[in-house]
């Protein structure tokens, strides 16, 4: 997307909170809904760059974008957020669960601080906004969830056990909560982006050699474009995908169709 098209998948009057929102795929994912014409909140640990970004997606869209300080790996702090939201925006309709960390490292030295680190900002983190905005969508008898996993989620590399694993959870959880609230209006899907530019592929980027073979694994032969991952999370959120639950959107460039 753009940052100000419109047609398909209009989100006009509709309200979006993205999690990890200030920058990488989160604040693409953001731009591409606020162009939409949702307004949007992003929730970030800092709230200076949360507000950055928001005053930046305002001015390219023209829609209404908010930046909110949360640590959503905290029960607590989710509730504060959606209540926040709720009391800004008067409701919630979408909600992308985006917050991440890519610690890395041999399992064998992994520590328990990192592996916690890991499942409750990955994983714990989706099923708490998960619960607290879904109250607000099934007595609306709306909305819709996008959890932001990882093709990781689905295969797997040498040193990042971790990150698999929480993104594997991602979309368990992702299964779970469709089929618990298919039939009430809530749909529940998970994108799982391939090797994108942001600043947790930064390392690899750094490394001509490792970015070559990462390459060289992708069928097109190139990374994603910011533009792609923003218009495959539009289509899951879209009242166009109401027929759409339980789904994992693979987004690439071929990588486990191999």
């Amino acid at each position: 997307m753009d940052g100000t098209s419109r047609g398909w998948f209009d989100l006009t009057g509709q309200v979006a909170l993205v999690t990890g929102g200030s920058r990488g795929l989160g604040k693409t994912i953001g731009q591409a809904l606020s162009g939409a014409g949702a307004s949007v909140c992003l929730a970030s640990r800092n709230l200076e760059q949360a507000q950055a970004a928001a005053a930046e997606i305002a001015a390219a869209t023209g829609s209404r974008c908010l930046g909110m300080a949360a640590d959503v790996s905290q029960a607590e702090a989710v509730e504060r957020l959606v209540a926040a939201t709720l009391e800004e925006l008067s409701q919630i309709d979408i909600l992308v669960n985006n917050a991440g960390a890519g610690l890395t490292g041999p399992t064998t030295k992994f520590s328990d601080a990192d592996w916690t680190t890991m499942v409750q900002t990955n994983l714990s983190s989706a099923f708490y906004c998960s619960r607290a905005a879904g109250r607000h969508m099934l007595a609306r008898g709306y909305g819709r969830i996008l959890n932001v996993s990882s093709i990781l989620g689905t295969v797997a590399l040498a040193g990042f056990a971790a990150y698999a694993s929480t993104k594997a959870g991602m979309i368990g959880l992702t299964k779970a909560l469709a089929l618990e609230w298919a039939g009430q209006g809530v749909t529940v899907n998970a994108l799982c982006p391939g090797f994108f530019p942001t600043e947790m592929t930064a390392g690899i980027e750094a490394n001509p050699s490792l970015r070559a073979e990462i390459t060289r694994r992708i069928p097109m032969d190139r990374w994603g474009a910011e533009h792609e991952v923003g218009a495959a999370a539009l289509y899951l959120v879209s009242r166009e995908a109401s027929f759409t639950t339980g789904a994992c959107l693979v987004c690439d460039g071929g990588w486990t169709a191999q």
